[in-house]
């Protein structure tokens, strides 16, 4: 992620509309919003100024301070695979994505800018107030590259590419262990900023509970009152796994049982305030409290060995369900 030179432009700024229009189909006095969701490349969960950075990031503040900040909120750990999500509704194996396809990069600073020209354009048409702005990242910091991180071409002009590496990605992902790839909370915590003047009341409010990429496609169909499809191009698909976050916006809660990834061998299932997460394939399950230990320092899997029999019970059976890869390698 660039994110030290303030006037850098964005070399590919990944801003996600999936749709800014009322939805078809809706009774005449019933008011739906418009909906902009942005999704950001590499960006750590601590790279934006409200939630602890020192990057200047003046737009995305003002929207945490007029809407809600969401502090579990998760991706996949890994770019594509979030996308597949967050387009789909699905955990990525059962849309078909479980690695890469295309390079739970751009500068923070000029990505802020950007929005700002987005938020300046809704103002400017009278649509801000009804417009539901949702932002959050497809992974952790990259520490790909090695330590010293490396560059591609001149790293003050437009067109170079630079991977800040593990020395600066740890930044990126504090207070969290891990980087993207890994299913540590480094490589699938990031922020999310939900906006929406006509709709959130709770302003500059925190929400604490556990969200995932998967949760957004159920909300934008809530609040557009769209139809999901059942097929496509004669195929039956599955129907989204999410939940729809839009009693959060209140005073609500979600219910769900439990969340899960799965990324190159890395894995994970969250249930309530446990975690179970291994590193690779073959690596040993590991086991936090997340309501006293949400930066995993402190494994409680040699203490707690009934939950990590449950916890990877349920990983397994989910596993199964989804055609995901257990061991790193392509489900057979």
């Amino acid at each position: 992620m660039l994110h030290h030179l303030s006037d850098f432009r964005p070399l590919k700024l990944l801003l996600l509309l999936l749709c800014i229009c009322t939805a078809r189909g809706l009774d005449a006095n019933e008011k739906r919003p418009h909906i902009a969701v942005i999704l950001v490349d590499d960006m750590g969960f601590s790279d934006i100024g409200c939630y602890g950075s020192e990057i200047a990031t003046p737009n995305l503040d003002a929207l945490a301070a007029g809407g809600l900040r969401f502090t579990q909120f998760y991706n996949t750990g890994r770019c594509c695979p979030t996308r597949a999500a967050l387009l789909t509704g699905l955990y990525s194996h059962q849309a078909g994505i479980e690695h890469m396809n295309g390079d739970y990069a751009a500068c923070v600073h000029a990505m802020d800018r950007s929005i700002g020209t987005l938020i300046n354009g809704l103002q400017s048409r009278g649509l801000f107030d009804d417009t539901l702005i949702l932002l959050m990242s497809d992974n952790g910091g990259c520490a790909e590259s090695g330590p010293k991180g490396r560059s591609i071409g001149d790293p003050t002009t437009a067109d170079s590419t630079w991977f800040c590496g593990q020395s600066w990605a740890w930044m990126q992902d504090t207070p969290f262990r891990k980087f993207k790839h890994f299913n540590h909370e480094g490589g699938i915590a990031t922020p999310l900023i939900a906006h929406w003047p006509a709709g959130i009341t709770d302003k500059g409010g925190f929400r604490r509970e556990p969200a995932h990429v998967i949760d957004i496609m159920a909300t934008i169909i809530e609040l557009t009152g769209s139809d999901y499809p059942q097929q496509a191009n004669g195929h039956p698909i599955l129907p989204p796994g999410g939940v729809s976050l839009v009693p959060l916006f209140g005073s609500g809660n979600i219910d769900r049982d439990a969340l899960y990834w799965e990324h190159e061998g890395n894995a994970a299932v969250r249930q309530g305030h446990w975690k179970l997460v291994r590193i690779g394939g073959k690596g040993a399950w590991e086991l936090y409290d997340m309501r006293m230990d949400r930066t995993e320092q402190h494994d409680l899997a040699k203490t707690q060995p009934a939950e990590v029999k449950r916890l990877s019970s349920l990983w397994n059976a989910w596993a199964d369900r989804c055609h995901v890869a257990k061991n790193g390698l392509p489900n057979q």
